[in-house]
């Protein structure tokens, strides 16, 4: 039995496959330990070569399965002989579509990108003359080559072995591609294991050094199974690979393999989740285990996945992610608004490919009215997310005719926000009616704040006649894009809210509060806060009666016109003439008791830290760093519990006790209850029990109105002051 064997023997017996289970090639790699190592076997084999002496390269062992030989050890040692017979041949001119043939039998199933480099390294014309310094750099240059190739360890080490051959051999003058061919110089011993009767014990001990695949590789090698042609599983490592490795360049400076090959599993993940929701039911539990080699099956046995998969990746090599719809869709913790929005441009990739000059205005259509929808509906369970995700399946029926169908009726979509919808609906007539209507609402629909829901401007847009006009929805749209942006939603002055409860109390429920409506983007926010003023039929007209009198050139000055010229004598006038009434609340709330006090609440609840309107308002005014001796400081308790919070003068010290006064405001008849109280809860000494009758203190407590208050302080100070002699101590 032939034991002993050249490469160039071996692979006119057999083709030659590195298994998926060994790890990548390494003696190519570029550290200084391996370079020496590699150098030295380098010249051992150009000198016996040239010699014709024999270098015996100790043993191969593998499996032979239908005359392909499947190396278990002897990767390493193949693959340089591999790339020295290939760079020979190149470097003699001997590169005939025999000697192409022959090479073309060594393949790497360790990745599709290693072996795609292969065989494009051997058919592929490379012009050795113009060579300078480096033949990788020939190589990577070539048309032939994907960028993402360079995230292939394997491909990397095989390049810079190349350079390291060329650096050894290219001053031979001697044809040594003859002796390659004929002599038998550069040997090894080749065991198949079957003929030898080693066990499958010892393949698995030897394997054992070789790199365990990745969740990501084994699911990929799979998956390649379900791919028809040899040209899709051939993308799988390079087209569509760039597209993730494209991805990342852009994302980083520095790019990371792990980095790409967990883009490309997350979006394998999330897309054969979106598919599966088609036809199966989920529910919280499946999407907390969803597990994708648990499901992949149940998705790619059927053909028309694998067609749509391949459009979907063919689609996004021509595609601009503007918007991130796809980088959103990478993530592994991804929303369900971001699976359907990627869910959405899935389909027009499904049905016309490509993104080209001939198409991309109905792109531009379909995800305009499909994110709109997304976007502006609460979808927050597997079951709206199912059911959306077969709402979009069917309304890209009409992905080429959108607006047309869309304007026809509403009724033919299944799911999503009736509002929204019918919005959708109304706007897709005036466009089908006058094309420049879409301009129009885009330029207001990308605000960031608006995110697609425009319709209540539209309501403020209709001229005499009845009729939309573009230029007052044009006027309106300018005016809000300029009062919903950062230049006013976090101006401390808060003159927009202010300005709007000039013009009514627009404030809108939330819970047991009401609120001056936060400027938070997320969609829930937006429903709980701005768009129940805008879908309301009385607090919509506050804010179009502003904005009728505000001017766009000078918003600002305009509002502060507005703020400074209201005549409102309420609860309003406090907060519309001191903006702190407003900043001291973090969530922009507060609360109506069925008394009608108003509390400003710094959080949400009322037994957190909250201040009462009137009261606070009259500290502010008259009390606030003003001392009324003999008390000697003044201060505004906010209350943390369900009692008042109050104004307080305090610290009259009096035969152990700490005495103060506390102010409340009394609802019931717009008046203040002044309170006369011992800090130390001790009984009144006869003196102050004296003083507060003469002062007509009832239970210790008087009812006043604003004016008649400053008087009674002062008072009760003054009586304090004439007795101090006698009451001190």
């Amino acid at each position: 039995m032939k034991t002993k064997y050249t490469f160039w023997e071996l692979l006119s017996n057999y083709k030659i496959e590195i298994p998926k289970i060994q790890r990548d090639y390494a003696q190519g790699r570029k550290e200084p330990e391996i370079i020496n190592i590699v150098g030295n076997f380098l010249e051992d084999i150009k000198n016996s070569i040239i010699s014709s002496e024999e270098l015996n390269l100790d043993f191969v062992y593998g499996k032979v399965e239908d005359s392909i030989l499947i190396p278990l050890d002897g990767q390493q040692r193949l693959t340089t002989l591999f790339l020295i017979h290939w760079y020979i041949a190149l470097k003699e001119d001997r590169l005939t579509n025999e000697v192409k043939n022959t090479l073309s039998k060594f393949t790497y199933e360790t990745r599709v990108s290693s072996e795609d480099f292969c065989k494009n390294l051997i058919s592929e014309n490379i012009d050795y003359n113009s060579i300078n310094n480096k033949i990788s750099e020939i190589i990577t240059d070539s048309k032939w080559y994907f960028l993402s190739w360079e995230l292939d360890p394997t491909v990397s080490a095989m390049l810079n072995m190349l350079d390291l051959i060329h650096n050894k051999f290219k001053d031979v003058e001697e044809q040594l591609f003859e002796k390659l061919e004929d002599e038998i110089n550069i040997t090894f011993q080749f065991l198949p294991l079957e003929q030898f009767k080693l066990t499958d014990e010892l393949y698995i001990k030897m394997n054992a050094r070789g790199k365990p695949l990745t969740e990501f590789e084994n699911f990929k090698a799979n998956f390649s199974q379900f791919l028809t042609t040899l040209e899709d599983k051939s993308k799988l490592d390079n087209e569509w690979l760039d597209i993730f490795w494209n991805f990342e360049k852009n994302r980083s400076s520095e790019i990371v393999t792990d980095n790409v090959d967990e883009q490309f599993f997350n979006f394998f993940k999330n897309i054969t989740l979106n598919f599966y929701a088609e036809e199966n039911n989920i529910d919280r539990d499946f999407l907390d285990n969803y597990n994708l080699f648990e499901n992949y099956n149940n998705v790619y046995d059927q053909q028309k996945y694998i067609s749509q998969i391949v459009n979907i990746f063919n689609g996004l090599t021509t595609y601009t992610d503007k918007e991130s719809v796809f980088k959103n869709f990478l993530s592994s913790s991804v929303s369900y608004s971001e699976r359907l929005r990627f869910y959405s441009l899935s389909h027009f990739f499904i049905k016309f490919g490509q993104v080209d000059n001939e198409n991309k205005e109905i792109l531009n259509k379909w995800m305009r009215i499909t994110v709109n929808l997304i976007n502006n509906t609460r979808i927050e369970s597997p079951t709206n997310y199912r059911d959306a995700i077969r709402s979009i399946k069917s309304l890209s029926e009409h992905i080429s005719d959108i607006y047309t169908f869309v304007s026809s009726s509403f009724e033919g979509i299944k799911y999503f926000s009736r509002i929204q919808i019918e919005e959708e609906n109304l706007k897709a007539k005036l466009i089908v009616d006058d094309v420049d209507w879409e301009n129009i609402f885009v330029s207001i629909e990308q605000h960031s704040y608006f995110d697609g829901q425009i319709g209540f401007i539209l309501n403020y847009s209709k001229n005499e006649q009845n009729e939309y006009d573009k230029s007052l929805f044009d006027n309106y749209s300018l005016k809000l894009a300029k009062l919903f942006s950062n230049e006013f939603s976090e101006n401390k002055k808060f003159a927009f809210q202010r300005a709007l409860l000039t013009k009514g109390n627009y404030l809108v429920d939330t819970g047991q509060n009401k609120t001056f409506c936060l400027f938070d983007k997320a969609l829930r926010t937006k429903i709980d806060n701005w768009r129940k003023v805008f879908n309301d039929e009385q607090k919509t007209l506050y804010l179009k009666e502003l904005l009728d009198e505000i001017e766009y050139s000078n918003i600002e000055l305009s509002l502060e016109k507005i703020i400074r010229g209201h005549k409102l004598n309420d609860w309003r006038k406090i907060i519309i003439e001191n903006p702190s009434c407003i900043s001291y609340c973090e969530f922009r709330e507060i609360r109506q008791d069925s008394n009608s006090n108003f509390y400003l609440l710094s959080k949400r609840q009322i037994n957190g830290r909250h201040k009462e309107l009137y009261s606070w308002d009259l500290f502010l005014r008259k009390f606030k760093k003003t001392i009324y001796k003999p008390f000697s400081h003044t201060w505004y308790w906010e209350s943390t519990s369900w009692d008042e919070p109050c104004i307080v003068i305090s610290e009259f010290n009096y035969k152990g006790s700490r005495f103060s006064i506390e102010i409340t405001f009394n609802s019931s008849n717009d008046n203040y209850n002044l309170y006369f109280r011992d800090s130390n809860y001790n009984d009144y000494p006869e003196t102050i029990k004296n003083l507060l009758h003469k002062l007509r203190f009832e239970n210790n407590t008087i009812t006043l109105n604003e004016n008649e208050l400053y008087e009674k302080i002062k008072d009760i100070c003054s009586e304090i002051v004439r007795y101090s002699e006698r009451m001190i101590t």
